[in-house]
């Protein structure tokens, strides 16, 4: 592996980094929010078809819509840790390109509209910049 490949892996990891901990945030409420969610479908199951083996059928309801409501916000919350993560990701990327002396402000302007498209891969774009870069330096 070259040298230019070394850099471009050593930037990725570096935009990964940011973003981790964000991932992790989302991935911990996504697992929680599917255990709140379960119980609940299992309370409500025991609810609808074995009404008589529940005693205080009003507490146990109110518990469950409490236990079924913290779990859909959970479910919204992990939503939006991955759509921080990916804009941190964005954001470091647009910074990169921005920052570089190596590239006119027209060759900037075609990476940054790269990266608004909706179909692309973004950390592909962000690796041929990184390597197109990489070669100009080297000129």
């Amino acid at each position: 592996m070259g040298y230019t490949e070394l850099h471009v892996n050593h930037e990725i990891r570096y935009m990964r980094k940011v973003s981790r901990s964000f991932y992790r945030n989302a991935f911990i409420f996504g697992v929680f929010a599917t255990l709140l969610f379960c119980n609940t479908l299992l309370c409500l199951y025991y609810l609808v078809f074995n009404p008589l083996a529940i005693s205080d059928q009003q507490l146990f309801q109110l518990v469950q819509s409490i236990i079924g409501a913290l779990s859909i916000a959970l479910f919204i919350e992990a939503f939006y840790q991955k759509r921080i993560a990916q804009v941190k990701k964005l954001a470091h990327i647009r910074k990169r390109i921005k920052a570089s002396v190596y590239f006119s402000k027209a060759d900037k302007k075609i990476f940054l509209k790269k990266l608004r498209a909706r179909n692309t891969d973004r950390v592909s774009v962000f690796r041929e910049f990184l390597q197109k870069e990489e070669r100009l330096k080297s000129q």
